[in-house]
């Protein structure tokens, strides 16, 4: 009878240990790629550059939001270029390859913290769903006068 519990066990018990594991050990991994990606992205998002037109220092994330508001000001709905925070004009970047102490520091360009990065892709997020909706309004607009024009 000792015997067939321990068989018991092993065929049992061996299989529903091998699958927890697997599973802590996936979702330990799926973590630490998350994090690594939003390491990367941080990275990305904190390059540094200077304006061609203004000679002002920004971020990657800066002029993304930037573009937004260029885009929502204007009402042009066409992919535009990253424009410049500070002049608000379109212009060619020249990044900035030595970082200085002050980089981090200076109001023009501060970097772009973990515990901010949640908040700036919900902002994101939002503008994009605000650009969606535009071009679909645009869209049916478009569609509501060429049926009119045609009758």
């Amino acid at each position: 009878m000792n015997q067939f519990m321990t068989l018991l066990i092993c065929l049992i018990g061996m299989p529903m240990i091998g699958f927890l594991v697997y599973t802590s050990l996936e979702r330990f991994m799926s973590r630490l790629n998350d994090k690594e990606e939003i390491k990367s992205e941080l990275n990305r998002l904190n390059q540094l550059a200077e304006c061609s037109s203004c000679g002002r220092l920004s971020r990657t994330y800066q002029r993304e939001l930037a573009r937004y508001d260029l885009l929502f000001n204007r009402g042009v709905l066409h992919k535009t270029e990253l424009s410049c925070p500070h002049c608000k004009k379109e212009s060619d970047f020249l990044p900035i390859t030595v970082n200085l102490s002050f980089h981090d520091t200076h109001l023009d360009c501060l970097s772009l913290q973990k515990s901010e990065y949640t908040e700036f892709k919900k902002q994101r997020e939002q503008y994009e769903e605000l650009l969606y909706l535009s071009k679909v309004d645009k869209s049916f607009k478009n569609k509501i006068q060429q049926t009119e024009s045609d009758c």
